[in-house]
């Protein structure tokens, strides 16, 4: 029996749906008589491939908001302007009923190219059950960052982020401004020192002389 999916239980919840869905699998094909075309499998695997590119994108976007509290960009609970205004919890509701939704077509995409009668090859077939695993493996990552989201614990990964940028935060005791200062300081120094002989380097002992001799006759 398989699990029920987080994102599938907040689209239920959003939008009182859960009926229309279990009703689903008591549906009944009939393909008496109808030729199937290869050529037209190959416009459903690219729906398949785009879908899961979208799936993808989608939890980029769960992952982005997994790393914000609602009391970080929102005093009220809203987010939006005089254009749309939403609240920011149904907001991400709606990103998770999304992922669930496109899940199940992917889900119906990937049982309708399996059939035998579309022709596909043994790579070709192969090549679907890899995009339903690569869809199977995003849903269960959104379900993570959607329990994190609703619980208000960041996920593992959102940890890392906050750590790593911690770690790549510049010490703030140190400007810029005096590093690049310093390095001038240095070189000045060097030059100094070339002019006057004052180096172990017979090379540059030599080159400092004929400066002089230069700066001498310049003079």
């Amino acid at each position: 029996m398989p699990r029920e999916r987080l994102t599938k239980r907040f689209a239920a919840a959003a939008d009182g749906k859960k009926k229309k869905s279990q009703s689903k699998g008591d549906m009944q094909r009939n393909t008496a008589g109808f030729e199937y075309d290869k050529s037209k499998a190959k416009h459903l695997k690219r729906a398949l491939h785009n879908i899961n590119v979208s799936l993808g994108t989608l939890l980029a976007a769960m992952k982005d908001l997994a790393l914000l509290r609602g009391s970080d960009i929102t005093p009220d609970g809203l987010l939006g302007g005089r254009g749309f205004i939403m609240n920011y919890r149904e907001m991400k509701s709606h990103l998770n009923e999304a992922i669930g939704n496109l899940s199940d077509v992917t889900d119906t995409l990937a049982d309708e190219l399996n059939n035998p009668k579309w022709g596909l090859s043994k790579s070709e077939m192969h090549a679907v059950k890899k995009e339903k695993e690569e869809v199977l493996d995003k849903v269960d990552d959104a379900e993570d960052v959607g329990e994190s989201i609703e619980t208000g614990k960041p996920t593992e990964e959102a940890e890392v982020v906050e750590e790593d940028a911690v770690e790549a935060a510049p010490d703030p005791q140190i400007d810029p401004e005096d590093v690049v200062y310093s390095a001038e300081m240095e070189a000045i120094d060097r030059y100094k020192k070339l002019l006057e002989g004052d180096t172990k380097d017979r090379t540059a002992s030599v080159l400092s002389k004929n400066i002089l001799a230069n700066l001498s006759q310049g003079e």
